[in-house]
């Protein structure tokens, strides 16, 4: 019964890691690779242990607890990174803690009883862990390796792994809902999106139902954060609608991207349609400790560092006029696109110039009004392409 439920729950696992590029996307398209994988497992276990019941029941046992173990530290960091998330049921800091530590009084117990089994045990957890970390530190090893080869006088191979790299970057992009201009925000969300995700496109996304509420600035802090990050290219993207599940749904059939690499900073509503479980699951990447005070400054822009009066005339620019789009499209920022038609690009000098008529910001983001659905106006920038130069 154990080893049969085992195989259930394998499937989600990998499923899911799958579906957030810890493994091949392979495991989440089809169960069965998972399964004949863990079939195989299973059967090496049993050769190893020479059928042993004895050992074998330690052997899940170790696995099981450590699991439960697991769930139990995940329980305090759940507590403690999200303390505002709603939850249906709240319970002490010490149950977690003391359920934790009966699992490990039952760990040591199974330990004692079959300490024969240990090697084993972390002999299949050192392969599993290398086989995951080599994947998920793909492109890093893959780096490493093109410019060994490149030193070696081995060009082609170099070239050929260059290549491998950007085609795996630039298949993909994430979206991160914004529902404010606050640059302390954005730069946390794109430093984990570089810090963990294999992908050169960030689509920066804010749902707005009144025009005039549109913070002013995102497109200027946008366009800051993409000279920040070179190896980025970061749209900003203003959608006409209301933020929920079928908002998701359908960006993410527009954009072929999945619910899962679409992120948010950690949800406070308990209204139903807008709670994090009717989202589609998409990713929490931020709590919201400091949301006080950022109601508060909504709305303002702090300029500490100096040099940065081209950015606050770009966003004195962009805030002007009856009507923020209107004033983009007007300014020659933006540009009205049908549905089927690419974006084109607009030259720095004429964007620089309608923001403040200086060529010392360039304003390259070319943004168009897409009417793609009855009840949503999209308007997204498309930038243009890296060439690697900061």
């Amino acid at each position: 019964a154990a080893i049969l439920t085992s195989y259930v729950g394998v499937g989600g696992l990998a499923a899911r890691m799958g579906g957030d590029r810890c493994l091949p996307q392979q495991f989440a398209r089809s169960h069965r690779l998972t399964t004949v994988l863990f079939m195989l497992v299973c059967i090496s276990l049993v050769l190893l242990l020479r059928g042993d019941p004895i050992q074998l029941a330690a052997c899940y046992g170790l696995a099981f607890l450590s699991v439960m173990f697991l769930f139990a530290i995940s329980v305090l960091v759940l507590q403690m990174q999200r303390p505002k998330l709603p939850r249906d049921m709240k319970n002490n800091a010490m149950i977690p803690v003391f359920a934790g530590l009966l699992v490990l009084l039952a760990l040591g117990g199974t330990i004692a009883s079959s300490p024969e089994v240990l090697p084993i045990f972390f002999l299949y957890l050192f392969v599993l862990a290398f086989l995951v970390g080599l994947y998920m530190y793909r492109l890093t090893v893959m780096t490493v390796l093109q410019k060994l080869l490149g030193l070696c006088g081995f060009k082609r191979a170099s070239g050929i792994l260059g290549s491998a790299v950007g085609r795996i970057r630039h298949e993909s992009s994430v979206v991160y809902f914004s529902k404010n201009a606050n640059i302390c925000r954005l730069n946390k969300a794109i430093q984990y999106i570089s810090q963990n995700e294999d992908t050169d496109h960030v689509r920066v996304v804010h749902v707005y139902s009144d025009e005039d509420a549109i913070p002013k600035n995102l497109v200027a802090l946008c366009q800051l954060l993409d000279t920040m990050y070179p190896s980025l290219r970061i749209d900003v993207i203003f959608v006409k609608g209301t933020f929920g599940a079928s908002m998701i749904n359908r960006l993410s059939s527009q954009w072929k991207v999945q619910p899962n690499l679409m992120f948010i900073t950690c949800p406070a509503s308990r209204e139903a349609g807008r709670r994090l479980q009717d989202l589609r699951g998409v990713r929490v990447i931020m709590g919201h400790e400091e949301e006080a005070k950022l109601d508060e400054a909504e709305g303002t822009l702090v300029l500490r560092p100096a040099g940065l009066d081209v950015l606050a005339a770009a966003g004195q620019a962009l805030a002007g006029g009856d009507g923020f789009i209107q004033d983009m499209l007007s300014s020659g920022v933006a540009r009205k696109m049908e549905p089927a038609q690419a974006p084109t690009k607009m030259s720095s000098q004429s964007c620089a110039g309608s923001a403040g008529g200086t060529s010392t910001w360039p304003l390259r983001t070319v943004v168009g009004l897409f009417r793609t659905y009855s009840d949503a106006e999209v308007m997204t920038g498309k930038k243009r392409e890296k060439t690697g130069e900061p």
